[in-house]
């Protein structure tokens, strides 16, 4: 089976993604920031379930 991880971009609520961007592009300029995808596999495609930062599904990490 062939996967192909074509993830360049991630879609959320229009009213919060930039202060999504802002709050993320911070975090990742810090050391120790972690951030990663996680993903499931539907009929032969990956397909993203969630952004996490820091061990934090992204929405409720915005609201710390």
């Amino acid at each position: 089976m062939l996967l192909r991880y074509n993830f360049d971009r991630w879609y959320m609520n229009e009213t919060l993604a930039p202060l999504a961007e802002t709050k993320l592009t911070r975090a990742l300029s810090r050391e120790g920031t972690r951030c990663w995808l996680n993903e499931r596999i539907h009929e032969g495609k990956a397909v993203a379930e969630e952004l996490y930062v820091n061990n934090t599904a992204l929405i409720d990490w915005m609201r710390q």
